[in-house]
């Protein structure tokens, strides 16, 4: 076996939970956490399951325009 991972729920849904008896289905909550190899949940990664590994995406600017345009755009050019 592969090494595990373990990765938060996004979304509830049914899968394997590894245990000391073995593997058993299980219904995962949001927030809940799975313990799973990552090549066997790849297709879950990003919709149902949050990578841990993954960078964070940049916060989205409040106003694209500021900084970059002019303060008066109807002006005329010296």
């Amino acid at each position: 076996m592969a090494d595990l991972v373990e990765y938060e729920v996004a979304r509830e849904h049914l899968g394997n939970k590894i245990t000391d008896d073995g593997i058993v289905q299980h219904q995962f909550q949001k927030g809940d956490t799975r313990l799973a190899d990552p090549a066997i949940v790849k297709h879950l990664v990003g919709t149902v399951l949050i990578d841990p590994s993954a960078e964070k995406a940049e916060p989205a600017l409040e106003n694209k325009a500021e900084g970059n345009a002019a303060k008066n755009k109807g002006a005329k050019a010296a």
